[in-house]
C-alpha cells in the first residue's frame, strides 16, 4: 500500500486521506471549548453589567445635581430686585426647564440630551453672568 505524497515528497495531511472526521476536533473537546467560551462570556457580561450600573448611577447623580443647580439659580433669580430683565429671565428659565423635564418624561428626548439642555440652560441663567451682580 502506498501513501499519498505531497509535492515535496513527504506525507500529506490526514485530511487528504479522506478519513472521516480527520482534522476536526473531537465532540468532547468542542463541548469543553464551548463551555470555556461560555464561562468567559458570562464573566465578561457580569463585568459589563457592573460597569453599566456604575455609569448609570453616576449619570443620574450628575443629572439630579445639574437639576438642583438650576433650581438654585432660579431661587437666586427670584431674590434679585424685580426688574423686567430678572422677571423675564426667571420666567424663561423656569418654563424651559419644565419643558425639558416634560420632554424627557414623555421620551421625546433622551436623558443625555435633557442633561445637555439643562446644562446649557444653567449657563444662560447663571446669576453671576447677570450685569451688576457680584
Amino acid at each position: 500500500m502506498s501513501f499519498p505524497r505531497s509535492s515535496s515528497g513527504g506525507r500529506t495531511s490526514s485530511s487528504s486521506w479522506n478519513v472521516p472526521g480527520a482534522g476536526k476536533a473531537l465532540p468532547g473537546a468542542r463541548r469543553h471549548e464551548g463551555k470555556v467560551r461560555m464561562d468567559s462570556l458570562e464573566t465578561e457580561n457580569r463585568y459589563m453589567e457592573n460597569l453599566l450600573s456604575d455609569f448609570e448611577d453616576g449619570f443620574w447623580s450628575f443629572f439630579y445635581a445639574q437639576k438642583e443647580r438650576l433650581k438654585e439659580d432660579l431661587d437666586l433669580l427670584a431674590k434679585l430686585p424685580a426688574t423686567h430683565e430678572t422677571k423675564s429671565l426667571h420666567f424663561r428659565v423656569k418654563k424651559e426647564s419644565q419643558a425639558i423635564m416634560a420632554a424627557r418624561v414623555q421620551h421625546k428626548i433622551t436623558s443625555v440630551n435633557a442633561l445637555k439642555q439643562l446644562s446649557e440652560l444653567e449657563g444662560r441663567s447663571s446669576v453671576s453672568s447677570y450685569p451688576g451682580q457680584p
